[in-house]
């Protein structure tokens, strides 16, 4: 007994040696108090500022290197069964000397194949391995509170109701745990024909930038992913695509012609949710969720503001979800430095953008209007003043977008010009400021808005231009601000409350909403000048061929 005591650790040895693990793993948390494992989710929790709600949820992560343990744990009975199937099948050493659970276990740290299991078995940690090492090098070194609580969430097949803020890292939080399923269910030889996993957006442009960060995970994991537009609807094998994404009217579409199976996806996620169900796309999500058939389909819906009517129309296409929303629902972002100006009139405003630009408004610059005529005439403004300005709207083409979106991401843009639609969700790395032009027509559209700034925990402006006609929407932006810790004359909290049907201001002129009133110049008088000179040009160009 008296080497047992000698040997045993104390209490204070015990409680260091928890400390010193915690730490290592997740050095910004505190440290709970006991061993209770109830306890230490709710301490990750509480410090990242995490509400859960619904039927015993998974513990969150505290570090990306859990992942393999929670991929393990989380996987499906019927998976393991049939991985050790097929490593039977295979004449695996280890299954004839030990159980499925101890062979897995018993590779080495780097994910190698010297068990026999890497790829037989879903649990091996070698496709988990190499998806961290992507994240890793793409310098994703630690979960953000939505990933912390949404990967294992979905890796445990729990059906989610997400909200988090703008820039919080929503994408990765479903792309990490579809990539890790699938190649657990392609290890176990669950592997049909068609796609496995299916992610809906409002917007192209928004799944354009999902296949962006999909690719960057992609290789290594033996998965192909395919962006559904008009070329790949026709020009692709849709039925060797494992994860597709897509906009609701072409997919919805698909699915009705019968040119494509849903019936084994296993993950249906519905990305910026609030701005689909808003859109009037019901129907279409009605019909893809009818496509994907599958008994084990995991259904789950994020965005950055969740309207209570929204929410409740979410909730009619979950079962039992998981209601997780990271700092406060329908807040703006904290980190953005948020201001109201005053600009009289609508020809103020471009008054007002042009003093912003001439004192040294810092690029890039995000300008969001409420037409795509808007958009076209404000672009052709600051053309004349020599700035470097793009736009993006419906009016172009998906491949003109594309061009603007990379020249603004490479630096060659410093002012973009957007509509609500097409920058809704749109992730533009070091976007200094956002300068709302036209009003936001709600809280919610403001708070999208503004969130194209401060992403990834860094700072960023955003200024809103206001007329007298934006009065009926003015408190609860203002009340917004004050939120963030912003400051906003007082008059402005005190304007009446108005009911959500009566938030609405009065309808735009046609001037407006075509763009007309944005002009200081002729637009007939600038397409002249500019065909004038292309002409001097041209000239210029056959004299000297001739010469």
């Amino acid at each position: 007994m008296e080497l047992f005591h000698d040997t045993e650790p104390s209490q204070k040895q015990q409680a260091d040696q928890l400390e010193e693990s915690w730490t290592a793993v997740d050095p910004g948390c505190p440290v709970p108090s006991t061993r209770d494992l109830l306890e230490a989710a709710n301490v990750v929790r509480k410090h990242y500022r995490i509400k859960v709600s619904g039927p015993e949820p998974p513990p969150p992560l505290r570090s990306w290197s859990e992942l393999t343990a929670v991929a393990i744990s989380t996987q499906p009975l019927a998976m393991a069964d049939a991985a050790s199937a097929a490593v039977d099948a295979a004449g695996g050493s280890h299954h004839r000397h030990g159980n499925s659970k101890t062979a897995q276990r018993s590779g080495g740290a780097d994910g190698s194949e010297s068990t026999g299991l890497a790829h037989a078995s879903p649990a091996g940690p070698k496709p988990v391995q190499v998806l961290l090492s992507r994240l890793q090098q793409q310098g994703y070194a630690h979960p953000t509170p939505i990933q912390r609580q949404a990967v294992p969430a979905l890796l445990a097949s729990r059906e989610l109701l997400a909200v988090a803020p703008t820039g919080s890292g929503k994408t990765l939080a479903f792309l990490v745990p579809i990539l890790v399923r699938l190649r657990q269910l392609k290890s176990a030889g669950d592997w049909p024909a068609w796609p496995k996993a299916v992610v809906l957006s409002p917007t192209h442009e928004l799944s354009a930038q999902q296949a962006r960060t999909l690719n960057l995970l992609l290789p290594g994991s033996g998965l192909r992913a395919c962006l559904l537009n008009k070329a790949t609807a026709t020009g692709n094998d849709l039925s060797k695509v494992d994860i597709l994404l897509a906009n609701p009217l072409r997919l919805a579409t698909m699915v009705a012609n019968r040119q494509l199976d849903l019936s084994g996806v296993r993950f249906l996620v519905l990305d910026e949710a609030d701005k689909l169900f808003e859109l009037g796309f019901v129907e279409q999500i009605d019909g893809v969720l009818a496509g994907c058939s599958h008994r084990d389909v995991v259904r789950a819906l994020f965005s950055a503001t969740l309207p209570d009517k929204v929410e409740n129309l979410a909730r009619t296409v979950l079962k039992q979800p998981l209601r997780v929303i990271v700092g406060a629902k329908n807040t703006a972002v904290h980190a953005v430095s948020q201001r109201l100006l005053y600009v009289g009139q609508e020809a103020g405003k471009l008054l007002a953008l042009r003093q912003l630009l001439a004192e040294g408004l810092k690029p890039p610059v995000l300008v969001f209007v409420a037409s795509k005529e808007r958009a076209a005439a404000l672009h052709r403004e600051l053309l004349y003043d020599g700035v470097h300005v793009d736009s993006i709207s419906a009016a172009l083409s998906p491949t003109a977008c594309a061009a603007a979106v990379d020249n603004f991401r490479s630096g060659k843009t410093w002012v973009l010009i957007a509509t609500d639609l097409l920058g809704r969700g749109m992730d533009f790395v070091g976007i200094n400021t956002v300068v709302n032009y036209d009003f936001p027509n709600s809280p919610m559209d403001y708070i999208h808005r503004i969130g194209r700034t401060g992403r990834a925990n860094k700072t960023g402006c955003a200024i809103t231009f206001y007329v007298e006609g934006d009065a009926p929407l003015l408190r609860p932006i203002a009340n917004l601000i004050k939120e963030a810790n912003g400051e906003v004359p007082d008059w402005m909290l005190r304007l009446k409350k108005l009911r959500t049907k009566d938030r609405k201001r009065p309808a735009l002129s046609p001037e407006v909403v075509s763009g007309a009133n944005t002009n200081t110049k002729p637009v007939n008088k600038g397409r002249k000048k500019l065909k004038r000179t292309l002409a001097t040009v041209n000239a210029n160009e056959r004299r000297q061929s001739d010469t």
